[in-house]
């Protein structure tokens, strides 16, 4: 890598990317060894990030086997295992960068050269991401690193909300078990990220539902340990053991995670899963609506009058509820009360069901 000025670019063809690549893994690798808390080169960490930033800009195409991605990834890896920090503009730009190369990961042919690759590649990016909050570990960059995620849970694509969830929930478990962790600070996208994965309690693809219900088990201890409550003395997030179909056992987890969680918010965070859930309840896909609705009812206390005796039965009761609520314009009375306590909120001419 040439010393260059502030502002100029490092011009390098893809063979010299790779040999930089390789040379920068190995001194990292080789500093470690050593034990040296950093890199004796005449460069910053910041000028080496950049560097990798850059190379993930000029390789924009679709990852696949023999792409320069998984070494840029390595790379990144072994510099935030040294001193000092990552600095977090650069690496918010980097994963922002290399999240959309390794979405296409989702549209290859799936031979078994490929799927070899995608497993790599992807348990990389975790490795990677987890390395990263290990240097900063704090709530607030917790979020910070899911934040990089959250398109992924919002996706059409069930393969893309499958590929989120799996890579949230791992960080979600590294941070629980990070004796260090620091959870001082109150961040607001955790009601934004309650209310998501509740929705995806109730997604089609089973392998989504059972990662969300883990993301949000950690996001509970997380906050619970932030409010001082020991686990024995909180509520129960998930009801008791019942031989239900998955449908309707979704859809009893969906009725206790507005309730549970809301007991534990802070304001911003009761608007950030407001805001959330109401987004969920005027769209037009019922994958997001009615689980959206039935986390709204049960966040204002009210969500198990919607439970029926299967699955069928509790969709045909929201269905009927989400019809009257987004598209009649009536809305419970525990809704109102909500709503008339948030500042920011103006009430006209809305009409209230008679609960």
């Amino acid at each position: 890598m040439d010393k260059r000025g502030k502002g100029d670019e490092v011009q390098l063809g893809i063979h010299h990317q790779f040999y930089f690549l390789e040379c920068l893994i190995s001194s990292c690798v080789e500093a470690q060894r050593k034990q040296e808390a950093q890199l004796d080169v005449p460069f910053s960490k910041a000028e080496m990030v950049s560097a990798l930033v850059e190379v993930v800009e000029r390789h924009q195409s679709p990852c696949k086997p023999g792409s320069i991605l998984p070494s840029t990834l390595t790379a990144l890896y072994h510099l935030s295992r040294l001193k000092p920090k990552t600095p977090r503009e650069l690496e918010t730009r980097f994963l922002g960068l290399a999240l959309p190369v390794l979405a296409s990961l989702q549209e290859l042919s799936q031979d078994r050269e490929e799927q070899i690759f995608y497993e790599n590649t992807t348990q990389t990016w975790q490795v990677l991401l987890q390395s990263l909050l290990r240097e900063d570990p704090t709530i607030g960059h917790l979020f910070s690193l899911l934040d990089q995620q959250q398109f992924g849970l919002q996706s059409e694509k069930g393969t893309e909300r499958a590929w989120a969830t799996r890579n949230i929930t791992a960080l979600l478990r590294r941070a629980v078990d990070m004796q260090d962790f620091k959870l001082g600070e109150e961040v607001h996208q955790v009601g934004q990220f309650v209310a998501s994965f509740g929705i995806l309690l109730a997604d089609a693809e089973m392998e989504v539902g059972w990662r969300a219900q883990e993301s949000l088990h950690r996001l509970f201890q997380l906050l619970l340990r932030q409010r001082g409550i020991k686990t024995r003395e909180a509520p129960c997030l998930w009801p008791k053991e019942k031989q239900l179909e998955w449908g309707m056992a979704a859809y009893e987890y969906i009725a206790r995670v507005g309730k549970v969680f809301g007991e534990l918010f802070s304001a911003p965070q009761r608007a950030s899963f407001l805001d959330t859930v109401l987004q969920a309840i005027h769209q037009r896909s019922p994958r997001l609506s009615i689980p959206g609705l039935l986390l709204l009812y049960s966040f204002v206390g009210t969500g198990e009058e919607l439970l029926g005796m299967d699955a069928q039965a509790t969709e045909a009761n929201i269905s009927q509820k989400l019809h009257k609520f987004r598209d009649c314009g009536k809305q419970p009375v525990e809704y109102r009360c909500l709503v008339a306590g948030k500042d920011d909120v103006i009430i006209e001419d809305i009409e209230y069901e008679d609960e």
